[in-house]
């Protein structure tokens, strides 16, 4: 995630982050995601939230 995320995010921006610990999750998923992205720091415009799944996490 991280070495995703430093490709992609201006050098000095830092994400928040929380980790909770499942038993299990939806759909036998190995992990989950969750992510607000503003699109325009000036309008605090934000992108809708959609559903990605992934049948195995990256390694």
């Amino acid at each position: 995630m991280n070495e995703a995320y430093a490709k992609n995010i201006p050098e000095g921006v830092k994400p928040v982050r929380t980790c909770v610990a499942v038993k299990e999750l939806p759909f036998g998923s190995d992990g989950e995601i969750e992510c607000i992205a503003a699109l325009d720091a000036v309008s605090n415009d934000v992108a809708a939230p959609y559903l990605v799944r992934l049948e195995k996490m990256p390694q």
